[in-house]
């Protein structure tokens, strides 16, 4: 569900009911803060409609396990925001974003929180460093609406 939800919890939560209506295994949501992100002008306006703050991620994680569905969130952006994130929440499994995938100390400060990492990479370049143990590579497509062709792992 990212935050395709528009900063709707109401939004959010019928998200989550239909992803387990969809036989989903999770849903994932966004927790970031738009000055740590360097996004400005319009990008920034409809993000800072979408953040949700910890207290929301808490209420949409506590929904998904009342309607049997794992929750995920992505921290992004910064060390800082990922440990706020992580000390909250003691998440079994994390998922970082492909531009948090490229910073090796964003990383290993993911690593080191012992949780399981799903990192998204680029099918087009690959991973920016060997996996480490307890880690997933997912491959994403970095645009919508991706075309067939996006779906091949293989470089153009």
């Amino acid at each position: 569900m990212a935050s395709n939800h528009g900063g709707g919890l109401d939004i959010a939560k019928e998200m989550i009911r239909r992803s387990r209506e969809a036989h989903a295994d999770y849903v994932k949501a966004q927790y970031f803060h738009i000055r740590e992100l360097g996004v400005t002008g319009e990008k920034a306006k409809q993000l800072r409609k979408a953040a949700l703050n910890l207290t929301q991620l808490e209420e949409l994680k506590n929904y998904a396990v009342q309607q049997g569905i794992g929750f995920l969130v992505t921290p992004m952006a910064t060390i800082k925001t990922l440990l706020t994130y992580v000390k909250r929440f003691k998440p079994s499994i994390i998922k970082i974003r492909e531009a948090d995938g490229r910073n090796e100390e964003f990383v290993n400060a993911a690593v080191k929180t012992g949780a399981t990492l799903l990192i998204s990479v680029d099918p087009k370049k690959g991973p920016y460093f060997k996996p480490c143990e307890n880690s997933f590579l997912m491959y994403c497509i970095p645009k919508y609406a991706p075309r067939t062709a996006d779906f091949s792992h293989r470089s153009a």
